[in-house]
């Protein structure tokens, strides 16, 4: 408070001071001044001190205190100096706009933020809930055969147990047609090597299933939609341990009415190319048929069924005839955050055998729809026993699929 006190004396007394020093020296300004009696100039500086004080007070109310360490560290030749005290305590007086903010200002950005906050969170919130419609809707889309949706789907079905070692060919879309009757050449070279039926137990079939599906606008009122599958298939065999190459591709072409509601149905060609790379991994016979599909979607659940049937018209004729049923039921149910749950069986009959003609698995998997990067993709694991099968063709199917799907 001492030094404070000194400061101010110090703008009260020096200053005038020397304003009436300089008036005193100065030949034009004030000039009768400089023949008044010494009371006049004392009145005149009494004048100037109290004028100098009102005005320092008027000067500063926005600045903050000077700080009594910086004031202290001048020395006591500073006071001798006016001006170069003036100007060492004035390096510590603070502009008004390093002043604190008010309390009302302080209160209006916080507010400011908070609201910003708020709003972020909203954002944020709405985000996730498109996202999860998005989402939502790619699933049943995707599960949906004949959907306006371009998809690739990567099924891959290894079936395992197949103890007889007859030919195991694929037929219609992929399923599974079996020939157990071996014809003389074959039993001939089993009974040259001196090989045993048992010695075929537990081998292994896997198929690959590429089928893209394409969709192709005809207008507002109608869609055709292309179902081509591609099977890679390994299988075990008698002349060899296991054979793979490509099978015999199966295109459909399913036209598809544009209609408003929960149901979706498709009717179209489907057929049966001798493209096999060997003879054990197709039928070596052109095949065509009927194939129809309908498909119900209500809120989670996803549910439908695709059949068809072919016969062969051409091909090898010392191969025999195709005749063969595949019905495909599927049932979905879509739970939050992509995941699904999933049954669809490949149920297969072929006519051509007097007996063992069914195949008809019974299980399910879960599954679920997610992006890498941004591309969106759907994943599910399932298996599958065989309630009814051929004698010797296997017991249980583990079946993975991967599935690449483009929305528009």
């Amino acid at each position: 408070m001492g030094l404070k006190a000194i400061f101010a004396v110090k703008k009260i007394v020096f200053k005038p001071m020397t304003l009436v020093s300089d008036l005193a020296r100065s030949e034009d300004v004030l000039w009768p001044f400089k023949q008044a009696p010494p009371a006049m100039m004392w009145l005149l500086y009494a004048f100037l001190c109290l004028a100098s004080g009102t005005a320092q007070a008027q000067s500063e109310p926005n600045t903050l205190e000077r700080s009594e360490n910086h004031c202290t560290a001048i020395d006591s030749s500073s006071f001798r100096d006016g001006a170069k005290s003036e100007a060492t305590c004035d390096q510590v007086v603070l502009s008004p706009e390093s002043e604190p903010q008010s309390t009302s200002d302080f209160t209006s950005k916080h507010q400011q933020e908070a609201e910003e906050k708020v709003k972020n969170r909203e954002d944020n919130q709405e985000e996730a809930e498109e996202e999860a419609e998005e989402t939502e809707a790619l699933a049943s889309s995707s599960q949906n055969p004949i959907a306006n949706l371009i998809s690739v789907p990567f099924q891959n079905n290894t079936t395992f147990g197949l103890n007889r070692p007859g030919l195991f060919d694929v037929d219609v879309n992929g399923g599974l047609g079996d020939l157990f009757d071996f014809d003389s050449e074959q039993l001939e070279k089993i009974s040259k090597l001196g090989r045993k039926l048992d010695r075929y137990d537990d081998e292994t079939l896997n198929i690959l299933n590429i089928q893209p599906v394409i969709p192709f606008s005809l207008g507002e009122k109608l869609t055709v939609v292309t179902r081509t599958i591609v099977p890679v298939v390994s299988k075990p065999t008698v002349r060899y341990n296991q054979v793979w190459g490509l099978g015999d591709i199966n295109p459909t072409f399913f036209l598809v009415p544009n209609t408003e509601g929960p149901w979706t149905v498709g009717l179209g060609p489907t057929m049966l190319l001798p493209t096999a790379t060997d003879d054990v991994l197709g039928t070596g016979k052109w095949s065509a048929g009927p194939a129809a599909v309908a498909v119900y979607t209500k809120g989670p659940w996803v549910a439908g069924g695709l059949v068809s049937q072919i016969w062969s018209f051409a091909g090898d004729g010392d191969r025999g005839e195709v005749s063969s049923f595949l019905m495909q039921p599927f049932l979905n149910y879509n739970l939050p955050g992509g995941w699904y749950l999933t049954s669809s069986p490949i149920i297969t009959a072929n006519w051509q055998r007097n007996n063992d003609q069914w195949t008809v698995p019974i299980g399910g998997g879960v599954g679920r729809i997610f992006k890498i990067g941004t591309q969106p993709v759907s994943l599910a694991l399932e298996g599958y026993g065989n309630a009814i099968a051929p004698k010797g063709f296997g017991d249980f199917t583990a079946r993975m699929t991967f599935k690449l799907l483009f929305p528009k």
